[in-house]
């Protein structure tokens, strides 16, 4: 992570946080030759998004979320980089047909709050390019109101979607929370 990143992030983040956006960039530098385009869907304030578009400058970047005031917020933070990613109203229940066409999408810690899982994979695959990537993190247990979904629950979805699992990993107790780790790749067709 370049230091101008990790200075920002810093400032703005949890430790959890901070070990979630080194995942990510893992991710895309192992395949950053094939990613020219990201979407981060439930992107909040936009700091991740931010990040990333500062640590791959030649990686075009949008950020989603439902909640209005959380772009407003993220829109404001673009004063502290030179890099502007795009933020944009909007979920993934209503996902324009000119958000698509991407190389790569994000989803951190928000499979748990979507009603329709299954419904919302299926629209994440349309928004992906042919072998696109989606990353995923996603709680392994919570506590609120919401249940984690079980990973093989996810694993099901994402396959009736055109989505291969390429790995797995969990995230043990960091601030109290198990999460996982989940890379899919687009099938071809």
């Amino acid at each position: 992570m370049k230091k101008e990143t990790r200075n920002l992030f810093n400032k703005l983040t949890s430790v959890k946080e901070i070990k979630e956006l080194n995942w990510f960039i893992t991710n895309i530098k192992k395949r950053k030759n094939k990613i020219k385009k990201v979407l981060d869907i439930g992107c909040g304030r936009g700091i991740k998004t931010i990040c990333l578009a500062n640590e791959f400058k030649n990686i075009k970047f949008f950020g989603i979320d439902k909640d209005e005031e959380e772009i407003t917020v993220a829109k404001k933070f673009l004063k502290y980089t030179k890099i502007k990613p795009k933020f944009i109203v909007a979920n993934i229940g209503n996902l324009s047909p000119k958000l698509s066409n991407f190389d790569c999408i994000i989803l951190t810690r928000i499979f748990h709050f979507i009603d329709k899982k299954n419904n919302a994979l299926k629209k994440i695959s349309r928004a992906l390019k042919p072998k696109g990537f989606l990353f995923m993190i996603v709680f392994a247990n919570i506590f609120s109101n919401k249940q984690p979904i079980p990973p093989k629950d996810i694993l099901k979805f994402a396959k009736n979607n055109g989505l291969k699992l390429l790995n797995q990993k969990i995230l043990k107790n960091i601030e109290y929370e198990d999460s996982f780790k989940l890379t899919f790749q687009k099938n071809e067709t």
